[in-house]
């Protein structure tokens, strides 16, 4: 004798983990990222701006982030603090030594000295 159970679509379909749906939201917001590879703001750059190191930055002023260098870790990482390509950042701390500390929206960030050389900005603006 066979018993027949009633057809389940969830049964079917392959159930999803919290993670891989995480995963999928950030590739979805992020875009597929290349290791290594730099990550610069979309469009053509800047046109009669010099890129400098936000380590070199003189503080006060206001810049915009045009590359982060460093692979998709720290891009990751730092996109997830508000500091991605486009953004405006006002250095208010930069010695010689030390970290860098910028403003970016209404969040102070203290980055290192190597991961503020990774990041670069454009010219000041007002």
């Amino acid at each position: 004798m066979t018993l027949l159970l009633p057809f389940s679509a969830a049964a079917e379909s392959p159930r999803q983990t919290p993670g891989k749906r995480f995963r999928h939201r950030v590739r979805g917001m992020l875009g597929r990222l290349v290791p290594g590879a730099r990550h610069a703001a979309k469009g053509p750059p800047p046109t009669g701006r010099t890129l400098i190191p936000l380590a070199q930055a003189p503080r006060g002023r206001w810049f915009r982030v045009v590359e982060i260098h460093g692979g998709h870790e720290r891009f990751r990482r730092l996109s997830a603090m508000g500091l991605y390509p486009d953004a405006r950042v006002q250095v208010l701390s930069a010695g010689k030594w030390g970290p860098v500390i910028v403003k970016c929206g209404e969040t102070r960030l203290a980055l290192g000295r190597n991961v503020a050389q990774a990041v670069l900005v454009s010219g000041a603006e007002s």
